[in-house]
């Protein structure tokens, strides 16, 4: 059993190693921006200034609500949108292999094998699916307009603040453990010069 439970965090380890290597994290970052600007261009060429209501969609959480905000953007807004949600779906790979590849960098600098770790490394992963769920949703709404309902429309808010949650705590912990390590090193330093005296 002794074994079994080394042999588990080996596998962990060398799991977190490999996800987290720069390569990733910077592949990842470069696709995040390639995503985010081609958006903002199809938005601002497609909808310019009724931009601000097309990103109103993720925090209403009525029918009426979700009507309006499609009225405002009207026909040739809407099908912008349609669009740009349709990249869109490609943000959350992006971000979520982003930030759980710094993750994974993290604990494997750590060598974290707890399964508390892992939880915090799914983190990011369950902020992509949510979102997508939240993309398919929209576009379901937005190609039948007769399927909106303050049902579906308050499930759709909720996944939105799934989202935002699991990367919130995406984001502390990758701050938590960054703060972490770097009074670990400065201490090793400290210790080091102590030494050196």
């Amino acid at each position: 059993m002794t074994n079994e439970f080394f042999k588990k965090k080996l596998n962990l380890n060398t799991f977190y190693k490999s996800f987290g290597r720069p390569v990733i994290i910077i592949e990842s970052f470069i696709g995040m921006i390639i995503i985010i600007i081609c958006m903002s261009t199809i938005a601002s060429h497609g909808i310019g200034a009724k931009g601000e209501a097309a990103i109103g969609l993720e925090f209403v959480y009525t029918k009426e609500g979700f009507t309006s905000i499609l009225n405002t953007l009207g026909e040739n807004g809407v099908n912008v949108y349609k669009s740009a949600v349709l990249i869109d779906c490609l943000f959350p790979f992006m971000y979520s292999t982003f930030l759980a590849s710094i993750i994974a960098y993290l604990l494997s600098l750590k060598n974290e094998h707890s399964k508390y770790s892992l939880i915090f490394f799914s983190f990011p992963f369950l902020a992509g699916l949510v979102d997508w769920v939240e993309n398919i949703m929209h576009i379901i709404f937005m190609a039948n307009v007769s399927a909106i309902t303050d049902e579906l429309v308050f499930i759709s808010g909720l996944f939105s603040i799934m989202k935002w949650v699991f990367i919130f705590f995406s984001i502390i912990y990758i701050m938590f453990n960054f703060l972490l390590l770097s009074l670990k090193k400065l201490s090793i330093v400290d210790f080091v010069n102590v030494e050196k005296e």
